[in-house]
This record gives structure tokens, sequence and C-alpha cells, in this order.
């Protein structure tokens, strides 16, 4: 009809107004010629959305996909969490000797085995019920007896000790070490270690034309060797210093760890 809301019906009669009524009061959907071929020409997938979309049913899509996210989430957290509770259901079980955890089990099981510790039987399991309600606290530890002689024989060598360390002898052989140690920390020699020293030792094997392998100046070869030569003299006994110094000091840790 070209006007539909003003339809002109012929003949106008009530029986046949009364049956334009009645199909006017259904809701049904009505499609043109091309919206019936896009429908069948669509895919299966789209077809869906295109009847859900025409049916007003893509609500409830996205209803249905929001709960279904929310179903996979909380199985995910249930996943989790039945593991441990499972484990924990298989200790006890275990602890208890029974096969099947139910309330009256559960609790002829614990009443043995309290029964067996002298305790007092439980009259029923609450999540407030401690199954080791009854059972006495440890009391603090007995201090642990020390024999008399041994007592004494080790505040006898402690004393010993601290007085070797206090002595003469021992504060002398301290500022000897701390001497030769503030000697040692400043020549600038010990910085420069076994490195320099190697370095030195190979430049000696490379002096030739008059000129110094150092820094390629022009020295006299027998003045250069002598030059070079003391400091690898002086670097190897700053070494030795050192080692005896550690020695030195080794040798003292070792006497004061008696104590």
């Amino acid at each position: 009809m070209k006007e539909p809301g003003s339809p002109r019906v012929t003949p106008s009669d009530a029986a046949v107004l009364a049956v334009l009524g009645q199909v006017e009061s259904h809701p049904e959907i009505v499609l043109s010629r091309r919206e019936l071929i896009r429908y069948v020409l669509a895919t299966p997938g789209k077809r869906a959305e295109e009847v859900q979309a025409l049916l007003h049913l893509d609500q409830v899509e996205q209803v249905r996909i929001g709960l279904k996210k929310i179903a996979n989430t909380c199985e995910k957290q249930l996943s989790a969490l039945n593991a441990p509770a499972s484990e924990t259901r298989a200790n006890l079980l275990r602890a208890l000797g029974i096969t099947e955890l139910t309330k009256d089990r559960a609790l002829a099981a614990t009443n043995a085995q309290r029964a067996i510790l002298g305790l007092p039987a439980l009259i029923e399991l609450t999540d407030a019920t401690s199954l080791k309600d009854g059972l006495a606290t440890p009391g603090p530890a007995q201090p642990q007896q020390i024999p008399k002689t041994q007592a004494l024989a080790d505040i006898r060598a402690a004393r010993e000790v601290l007085a070797e360390i206090s002595g003469v002898t021992t504060t002398a052989r301290v500022a000897e070490v701390q001497a030769e140690l503030g000697d040692l920390a400043a020549d600038p020699a010990l910085a420069a270690g076994v490195a320099q020293e190697n370095f030195y030792s190979t430049g000696m094997g490379l002096i030739a034309n008059d000129a110094c392998p150092f820094c390629d100046d022009a020295w006299d070869l027998d003045e250069l060797r002598m030059h070079v030569q003391v400091k690898i003299e002086h670097l190897k006994e700053v070494s030795r210093r050192r080692k005896a110094a550690a020695e030195r000091v080794n040798d003292f840790e070792t006497r004061t760890a008696r104590i």
C-alpha cells in the first residue's frame, strides 16, 4: 500500500475491518524481497547476527557472552581453590584413619585418638572446634647443665688467650704489623701490583735501537735497563712485603681465633 497509515478498504464492511484490525495487532515483521535475498545470501554466522538484530536479540547475545565470561572466570578460580582443598581433605582422612569424611565418622575417630591421649571426648564438631582442645602447652625448656670442671677449664683457657692478646708481645707484634701496613699503603707501587711488574718485565725484552719501548724517547740502553730494573726490583720488594704482612696478619688471626 502506498499509504499504510491510511488504508482504503473495499468493501469497507465490519467483517473485513475486524480481520484487518486483528492483523494490525500482531507484531509480525514484514520483509521486502530485497531484504529476504540479503538474508538468504548471507553467511551462516552473519545470518545469525542479522536475525538476532531483526528480532532484537542482539542485547540478549551480549548478556549471554558476558555471563559466559563470568562462568569461565569462576571456573578457573575454583580450579585453583579445589586443589589445596582436596589435598587438605586427603590429609585429614589419612590422619583420622577413615575413608569418608562425615561429621559422625570424624567425631568418632577424633575421640578415639583423644582417648589414647587421656583427653575428654568432644561432644560436637563445629566451625570453632579445635581437635587439639585440652592439650597442655609445653613448658619452658630446662636449661642445659654444664659440668663444672669443663666450665672452669673453658674459663681458664679464655683468660689465657685474653692475657696473651693484651700482653706486651702481642701488642708489639700488632704495632709492627700496623706500621708495616701503613708503609705499604703509602707506597704508590702497592696499587700497581703484579700487572705493572709484568709490564716492565715485558718491556725489558723489547729495548732496542737506543729507544725506550714505553715512550719512544732516545735513551742510553744501559741506563734505560738499569732504570727499568730498579722499578722491577722495587715492585718485587713491595710484593714480598705485602705477602709477609699478610702472613703475619693470618698468624695473628689464628692465635686470637681460640677465644
